[in-house]
């Protein structure tokens, strides 16, 4: 089988039967709190039936954070599990707040693609065009087409010397980030692979800063957040302070839990910079359903199906009496905290999930199929 890695970034193939034997291996990770439900979620049988099931399976793995599940449009579950803050012992709910991490770059790539729509930049546009103040030798070869499908060969923040020695833990300015960035040696020639950077987005948060004259974060609540009514949604910058924001908790070697060391946040603006809730998300995905937010030729771009921006296929093929599936997914993990966003196009279904316990992908993606395979 294909070997599915987080972030998942491109199609990718894998058995059924393999997926789910992960489910098998998954640790328990923590003594669950019971679950707190939404008022709003469903009380017929395939409501009941799902419930039961999310709530045995997350007996079984400690799963610790939301889950919202909807079915052509009704939500079935929308439901918080285990603990938000261990040192107070309060509990995840179904507003309960999670940094999405990598899953921020589904918005980015949308605000790039409503500037494609309005005709103020083109995919085919280089890093010079925009930003010609940055150092990197390739700045007039690669494109926004190639930052948004990762094929820009600009390597990954975890290539940075000193990057898992906790150099860049301290403030460090926007330019001075970028010189370590363009220091590094290309992976390869823009355009001739294929490699997942989180340098890519960044750049172009700060491209979208540059053309819009607007920061990151006003861009994103007056393009995205407000029209898609996400009042729960936001950019975290260091030192701030969020209501209902779940603390996140990583694994040590001993199998204990312990509160996640700092990183700073700043630099990942853009990429991995927001927070939000399972209730928001949704509205998310309806928005870029309903065109809302992008006509329908960037949508078409956006979700296409070799090169997507932002999103990605996965296709699980049918196996025995196994159906097969072909998601609209992508997830995030960072520090503690794990999320994952996966449409089932074929059937209307959506499955979110936000994790604040370092479950990690292969839990998500196992909870996702088996959720997938009782409906």
């Amino acid at each position: 089988m294909a070997c599915i890695l987080a972030p998942i970034s491109r199609i990718k193939t894998a058995s059924l039967a393999a997926m789910l034997s992960v489910i098998a291996l998954i640790p328990v990770m923590a003594a669950m709190a019971g679950p707190s439900w939404a008022e709003t979620a469903g009380q017929d049988d395939k409501a009941v039936g799902i419930r039961d099931t999310v709530t045995a399976m997350i007996a079984e793995n400690g799963f610790s954070g939301t889950v919202l599940i909807a079915d052509a449009g009704k939500t079935l579950l929308q439901a918080g599990f285990g603990p938000a803050d261990r040192t107070w012992d309060s509990p995840n709910r179904p507003d309960t707040k999670f940094m999405i991490a990598s899953m921020t770059k589904t918005f980015t790539a949308a605000l790039v693609l409503q500037q494609v729509d309005e005709k103020r930049l083109s995919l085919d546009d280089t890093i010079a065009d925009h930003l010609p103040s940055y150092g990197a030798p390739y700045r007039d070869e690669v494109t926004i087409r190639q930052l948004l499908t990762h094929r820009s060969g600009i390597p990954h923040y975890i290539d940075l010397p000193g990057w898992f020695d906790g150099r860049f833990r301290a403030p460090i300015s926007i330019s001075a980030f970028l010189d370590h960035i363009a220091a590094l040696p290309p992976a390869f020639e823009p355009g001739t692979g294929y490699r997942y950077s989180n340098a890519n987005y960044y750049l172009l948060g700060l491209i979208l800063e540059k053309l819009t004259g607007q920061p990151y974060e006003t861009l994103l609540a007056d393009r995205i957040l407000k029209p898609a009514g996400m009042t729960e949604t936001g950019s975290y910058r260091a030192g701030a302070i969020v209501k209902k924001l779940s603390r996140n908790y990583v694994r040590e070697e001993d199998g204990t839990l312990s509160q996640a060391r700092y990183i700073n946040p700043d630099l990942f603006h853009a990429t991995a910079s927001l927070y939000s809730t399972v209730g928001d998300l949704y509205r998310w995905h309806k928005a870029l359903m309903d065109a809302t937010l992008l006509s329908d030729a960037a949508r078409t771009v956006m979700f296409d199906r070799t090169n997507p921006m932002g999103w990605a296929h996965v296709t699980v093929p049918a196996d025995g009496d196994a159906p097969a599936f072909d998601f609209v997914t992508y997830n995030g993990e960072l520090n503690g905290y794990t999320s994952m966003i996966t449409h089932i196009p074929a059937r209307d279904v959506l499955i979110i999930l936000l994790n604040n316990n370092n479950a990690g992908f292969r839990t998500l993606s196992a909870m996702t199929l088996k959720i997938a395979m009782e409906l």
